[in-house]
């Protein structure tokens, strides 16, 4: 019989969630006091997101605070799964942190971040510092 979701464990693999890239993410939490939502597959799975948690604490981060609700692909994808939270929330300030470009009008054929609330992650040198600073300008600015 295959285990309950809740009692499933899903791993981590070499490459992510690696120190420097935390500590960006940290220190852009820190100066603009931001949660972290998961719009990603990590969100899919009660396993999924505990594995994520456990990686922020294990980098002195707080816990996510929730995550995208999850909408069909012919709904438009990741972005207009975050901007029916943004819809829902209605919070001051956000910005997305993505590998995957949510800013162009190819996102699925769905909708698409605006520049001003979208900082693009090259998924092969993952949060930098430049991210992180331009994390906390969209942050601070408004």
């Amino acid at each position: 019989m295959p285990p309950d979701e809740e009692d499933s464990i899903a791993s981590v693999v070499d490459g992510e969630f690696i120190e420097p890239c935390m500590r960006e993410l940290k220190r852009a939490v820190e100066q603009t006091g931001a949660q972290i939502l998961l719009s990603s597959t990590w969100r899919e799975t009660v396993p999924q997101r505990r594995a994520v948690d456990d990686q922020l604490v294990a980098h002195g981060l707080p816990i996510s605070a929730g995550c995208t609700p999850r909408l069909s692909v012919l709904r438009g994808g990741r972005a207009a799964e975050i901007e029916k939270w943004v819809e829902l929330q209605r919070p001051q300030r956000w910005c997305a942190v993505d590998d995957l470009d949510l800013c162009t009008a190819t996102c699925n054929g769905g909708p698409f971040l605006a520049d001003e609330n979208f900082v693009k992650v090259d998924p092969e040198l993952g949060l930098t510092p430049s991210n992180a600073d331009r994390i906390i300008q969209l942050l601070q600015s408004r």
